[in-house]
């Protein structure tokens, strides 16, 4: 009699084992997918993260003009394509070389920062008026340094574009 129940138990706890492997491979089968998910969630958020704000120069400037708390949320140290009219090449009594864009608004100016010597040599072959795209980090509205001083909206720039680009070169 011992020996019958012994053999119940083996039959129940193979029935068990079973179940339960059938269950470890469902429940890994659903950790699979939800892994799977989520992992594609990150990627998403990193594309649409890093991806460039695209502004042109009038609406950035009204942007910053009629609410600078909103605009900073926007813009603030985030890479930017801003699109406009390039204006002229300036240098500062310090020694930095910046791009000044063309803008409708009296009151504010915007400057593009140039810390690179290849940016600098492709500003100086850009005549006044010239359509570009400037890609770079907004540093937000600060006062400029020319004179007289105004608020100005400052951009580092990474990279310029434009059309029909004029070589120095014979």
């Amino acid at each position: 009699m011992i020996r019958l129940f012994y053999f119940k138990g083996l039959i129940l706890s193979s029935i068990n084992l079973k179940l339960c492997k059938e269950l470890r491979k469902k429940k890994r089968k659903y950790a699979n997918a939800i892994m799977l998910l989520l992992i594609l969630f990150v990627l998403f958020y990193i594309v649409m993260e890093n991806r460039n704000v695209k502004v042109i120069v009038d609406e950035l400037i009204y942007n910053y003009s009629i609410d600078r708390q909103s605009a900073d949320n926007n813009y603030l140290k985030k890479d930017i394509e801003l699109t406009g009219k390039f204006k002229s090449l300036l240098q500062s009594a310090y020694g930095e070389d910046f791009i000044q864009m063309e803008t409708l608004n009296d009151t504010m100016n915007l400057y593009c920062i140039l810390n690179n010597p290849e940016l600098i040599e492709k500003a100086s072959s850009i005549t006044s008026g010239t359509s570009v795209t400037i890609v770079g980090k907004c540093l937000g509205l600060k006062e400029d340094i020319f004179d007289p001083p105004l608020n100005s909206i400052f951009i580092e720039v990474e990279n310029i574009k434009w059309d029909g680009i004029k070589k120095k070169y014979p």
